[in-house]
């Protein structure tokens, strides 16, 4: 039944005027307007307020649709009310109540929940405690979800596992989540979605992609929110082929009716990748481009170093009636950045504001820092920064070195080091880059003292890495990493053709005298 129908329905009944069966259809219909469609719940709502003596039925109605609401305020005014002058809870009423309080967050009035929940008799209902676990775990109390876990006993059911894990590893450590999943009697493709999007979280890609051969290994079939773990992490390894299997997996499972957010992890990961024809081709594919796609393929075309495409495709976003976001707007400037288009960066950084109504954050002014910084226009860079309405973060400071290395400025360079050393004195990078730029200019003295300072600090630079896929596994590399039992065979095909390399030259050095 539409909505139209429905309410053409609501008029009739009002016109008959039989308060036994209007009171009857009006329960109907308040059900159906709560949560059949989150724009008709003001509607519901007016419909409640005429019944004299709402039902605890409806009172849970109405509390369920607002916790799923933009204003799950509303769920806990209408408990209030429900507590002052209607009928008294049930155990349905308060696992709705606690996600409300999750989403706010509002850690104090789920406390006071918690105490309406045991003075009611409802503490060891299941859901209740599943949701109790949700509560204290998103506000990162995670002792809190831990002791409403073990009072559960031999209670607990997947979802109370599941709960714990997510939680976990999203507000605590991702080894203690691991170990926890471990212990999982049994596992839901939820389960292996929390773990895995926990890991994507922290950067452990590798670990993710573990995960998911582990999931296919028992026959479960992913879930949308394990497919987008899945694809962020390809896209950070570069594991195209993975990523290739993924984008086929879903071709078969759904066609082209595709999630706007699996459409867009498609294309950031082909674009991470290196393959700009396979973001192309999923990106004309792609029957509604909503702004999620566009955002992804300007980005794309940035990394690549393709500003003026970028551009290109923005207005041509412009043209089809979609407006562009925050996250638009940073990778239309980095776009910019990246083709060196200094004077197109900086108007559209103009026009974000007085055109689109998108107020400027830390990210956009980053991107005009290394804008300015990359073109060469590094005095200018730094009186921007002075300038900005917001204090510069690691990341400015950042661009602004990185400009100076390139273009050889010491003078700003030492500003820049100066700033990040006294926030990040344990950040090795920081004295490599500044030692590089004293060898440069020849000051001796000041490389020493940076080194000095390095082993006052105990700092060092992080080691290098690098990754290869091989038949879908990625393997890692670490500079000095010996523990691996093919490091030396490896070492001696490497040192075997460079001995070739360089018998092969001194060859071709003695053919041309």
């Amino acid at each position: 039944m539409s909505m139209q129908v429905t309410k053409q329905l609501h008029a009739h009944i009002i016109v008959a005027g039989h308060q036994l069966q209007q009171e009857h259809y009006l329960r109907n219909l308040i059900t159906f307007f709560a949560i059949s469609n989150a724009s008709s719940l003001h509607y519901a709502r007016i419909i409640f307020s005429n019944i004299l003596t709402p039902s605890t039925v409806l009172y849970n109605t109405m509390i369920r649709a607002y916790a799923s609401s933009s204003d799950p305020c509303q769920a806990l005014h209408l408990y209030n009310q429900m507590r002052g002058e209607g009928p008294p809870p049930n155990k349905y009423t308060f696992p709705f109540l606690l996600k409300s309080c999750s989403i706010l967050p509002h850690l104090s009035k789920g406390q006071e929940t918690h105490c309406q929940i045991i003075k009611h008799g409802f503490h060891s209902d299941i859901f209740i405690q599943n949701a109790l676990i949700h509560l204290y775990g998103c506000n990162a109390k995670i002792v809190l979800a831990h002791r409403v876990f073990q009072d559960m006993g031999f209670d607990r059911d997947i979802v109370s596992w599941t709960t714990l894990v997510s939680c976990v590893a999203n507000f605590a450590s991702i080894k203690s989540a691991r170990r926890l999943f471990d212990k999982m009697p049994t596992r839901s493709v939820v389960s292996y979605s929390a773990m895995i999007s926990g890991y994507v979280r922290v950067g452990r890609f590798k670990e993710a992609l573990e995960l998911f051969r582990d999931l296919q290994m028992a026959a479960m079939e992913p879930n949308d929110s394990t497919i987008m773990g899945v694809l962020c992490a390809c896209a950070n390894l570069g594991a195209l082929d993975l990523g290739r299997w993924i984008h086929s997996y879903i071709c078969n499972r759904k066609g082209r009716t595709v999630d706007t957010r699996i459409n867009t992890a498609l294309i950031d990961m082909y674009f991470k990748c290196g393959s700009i024809e396979n973001a192309l081709h999923v990106f004309l594919g792609t029957q509604e481009k909503l702004v999620g796609e566009w955002t992804a393929m300007i980005s794309g075309m940035a990394m690549h170093g393709l500003g003026h495409k970028s551009i290109e495709l923005f207005e041509e976003m412009l043209r089809s009636g979609v407006q562009p976001n925050v996250v638009t707007f940073v990778a239309l400037l980095s776009g910019c950045t990246h083709a060196g288009l200094v004077n197109e960066g900086l108007v559209y950084f103009e026009r974000m504001k007085g055109e689109f109504g998108i107020e400027p954050t830390i990210e956009h002014f980053g991107c005009v820092i290394d804008l300015l910084g990359r073109a060469g226009q590094i005095e200018r860079a730094l009186r921007f920064i002075r300038e900005m309405p917001v204090e510069a973060n690691a990341a400015i400071w950042g661009a602004l070195l990185n400009a100076c290395k390139v273009h050889k400025n010491m003078e700003i360079a030492e500003i820049a080091t100066g700033w990040l050393v006294r926030e990040q004195p344990w950040n090795g990078a920081l004295y490599v880059a500044l030692m590089s730029l004293y060898r440069e200019a020849e000051r001796w003295d000041c490389v020493e003292k940076v080194k000095q300072k390095m082993k006052e600090v105990g700092c060092r630079k992080n080691p290098g890495c690098s990754l290869i896929e091989v038949n879908g596994i990625c393997c890692e590399f670490v500079v000095g990493d010996k523990s691996q039992p093919y490091v030396l065979e490896l070492c001696l095909n490497l040192g075997q053709l460079v001995m070739e390399f360089e018998d092969n030259s001194n060859n071709d050095n003695d053919d041309d005298k």
